[in-house]
């Protein structure tokens, strides 16, 4: 089992993680919520702060970076992120109290990861980047 209780985040390494991707809903480490995210040509639409509409393109805008793990819009996309790398069998606990977060993953009855911390966003992220690369 891999357990993980640093506090820090490795931006740099979730977004070059292969489950990383940016989805509807994120805010960014900017403050622009992505409203929608176009493949075909790598547009990114996003509402900014105080509403404005913008349009960019990733990887080449230099301020959509870094998701904010803090946001809980941004939370809920880490968790169907973790789910989809760990595969559709893993069972993701997530558990609150007053300051400290644990996440567990497990299959089949196997605890396979936990992460203790006090920062939900930083817990996600670590589910995430130690998922395997590929689905046990």
């Amino acid at each position: 089992m891999n357990t993980n209780i640093t506090p820090l985040t490795d931006f740099d390494a979730l977004i070059q993680s292969p489950h990383f991707r940016w989805m509807p809903g994120m805010l960014d480490s900017q403050g622009f919520r992505l409203c929608s995210v176009s493949l075909h040509d790598g547009a990114w639409d996003a509402i900014g702060p105080g509403g404005t509409y913008q349009r960019y393109y990733y990887p080449t805008h230099p301020y959509l970076k870094y998701p904010d793990i803090n946001d809980a819009s941004t939370q809920g996309c880490l968790l169907a992120i973790a789910r989809i790398a760990w595969g559709s069998d893993a069972d993701i606990q997530v558990k609150t109290e007053e300051s400290e977060c644990c996440i567990d993953v497990s299959k089949r009855s196997k605890q396979l990861f936990r992460w203790v911390g006090h920062s939900l966003g930083e817990g996600l992220v670590s589910t995430i980047l130690s998922a395997p690369d590929v689905v046990i």
